[in-house]
C-alpha cells in the first residue's frame, strides 16, 4: 500500500489512523530493529522522562498484533482495540494512535470523575477513556505473562498533550496512579519520518532499507503531509552574541527571528547538497519588534 499511496493513487479518502499506523510500523517491522527501539525510545512519559531512559528494549524482533480486540476485565464499559501491541519476551507496549481526532472517550460514562470518588452510584459508571482502558490491557499483559509493560500514545501533537494524558491518569484508581505516570508514554508522527529520513540518507545503510524507508516517507508526505520535524535551535550555540549587548538596551527585549526553510520529504529526494541547505538559513537580529 505504500507504493500505491506514494504513487498518488485515489485511496486518501479512505486512509485514516489505522493507514498511518500501518504504514509507519509495517515499514518498523521489516527494517531492522535498532530503528525500532530507536523510536520507542524517545517517546516520553509526564515526567518528562523518555522510554529509554525508563525501560529497557531488547535488539531483537518483537511479535506485532495490529488490531485485536480487548475485552473489559478490569472496567465496566467497552471493550478496546489497541492499534498495536508489540511483545517482546521480557516487555509489552500497547499503542495507540491518533491524528486528527482526540482519544476515544474521557473519564467516566457520567463525567471524568475518578474510581475513587464515586459513592453510591458506582454500578452506572462506565469506563470510557481509551488510554485508562488501555492502560488495563498492558497491565493485565504484563501479569500473565510476567513481562514489563507500557502504553504509547501516538499523536500529531507539536509537544506532550500534557491535558489528555492527565486525564486518563485520573481515571485510574489512586494506587495506579503514580504507576500510569511512569508507564504512558507520548511521542508524535513527525519522530518517525525524522528516523525514516536518516535511513533513507544514510550511505552505510543497505539499499532495500533505504528504499523502504524512501517508500514510507512518500507514503506519509500522500496521506496526512506528514513532514520532517522543526530541529529547534541547538545551531544557535555556535552564534556567539557578547553579553554586553543586552546591556545596551535595559528596557526592550532582544529577540531572535530565524527563518528555516527545512527540506521537505520531496525536496529530500533530489539529494540537495549540505552547503545548499546552509543557504537557506538567515538570522535577522531585532529589539522592540524593528529591525536592529
Amino acid at each position: 500500500m505504500n507504493i500505491a499511496v506514494a504513487a498518488g493513487k485515489n485511496i486518501k479518502n479512505y486512509v485514516d489512523e489505522d493507514a498511518l499506523t500501518a504504514c509507519v510500523f509495517g515499514g518498523f517491522k521489516y527494517l531492522p530493529t535498532v530503528y525500532l527501539k530507536e523510536f520507542l525510545g524517545e517517546a516520553q512519559n509526564i515526567r518528562g522522562v523518555r522510554l529509554k531512559n525508563a525501560i529497557s528494549i531488547s535488539d531483537n524482533l518483537p511479535q506485532f498484533h495490529f488490531w485485536q480486540a480487548q475485552p473489559p476485565l478490569e472496567w465496566k464499559g467497552p471493550s478496546c482495540e489497541p492499534d498495536l501491541i508489540l511483545k517482546w519476551d521480557d516487555l509489552v507496549i500497547v499503542e495507540e494512535s491518533k491524528w486528527t481526532s482526540p482519544k476515544s472517550g474521557s473519564g467516566y460514562s457520567e463525567g471524568t470523575v475518578a474510581p475513587d470518588e464515586i459513592t453510591n452510584n458506582t454500578e452506572s459508571k462506565y469506563l470510557v477513556d481509551q488510554l485508562t482502558r488501555e492502560f488495563h490491557v498492558a497491565k493485565r499483559l504484563s501479569d500473565d505473562e510476567r513481562k514489563k509493560y507500557a502504553v504509547l500514545f501516538l499523536t500529531n501533537h507539536a509537544i506532550f498533550p500534557k491535558a489528555e494524558v492527565q486525564q486518563s491518569i485520573d481515571s485510574l484508581d489512586a494506587p495506579l496512579r503514580e504507576i500510569a505516570e511512569k508507564t504512558i508514554f507520548w511521542i508524535n508522527w513527525k519522530s518517525a519520518a525524522k528516523i525514516f529520513n536518516e535511513i533513507k540518507d544514510d550511505s552505510y545503510e543497505q539499499p532495500p532499507n533505504r528504499l523502504i524507508a524512501e517508500d514510507i516517507l512518500n507514503a506519509l508526505k500522500k496521506l496526512e503531509n506528514i513532514d520532517l520535524p522543526f530541529e529547534g535551535f541547538d545551531y544557535l550555540k555556535n552564534i556567539e552574541v557578547p553579553f554586553d549587548w543586552f546591556k545596551l538596551f535595559p528596557s526592550n527585549l532582544f529577540y531572535i527571528h530565524l527563518t528555516y526553510h527545512f527540506r521537505t520529504i520531496a525536496e529530500s529526494a533530489t539529494q540537495l547538497a549540505p552547503k545548499k541547505i546552509a543557504k537557506r538559513k538567515s538570522y535577522i537580529f531585532y529589539r522592540g519588534g524593528k529591525n536592529g
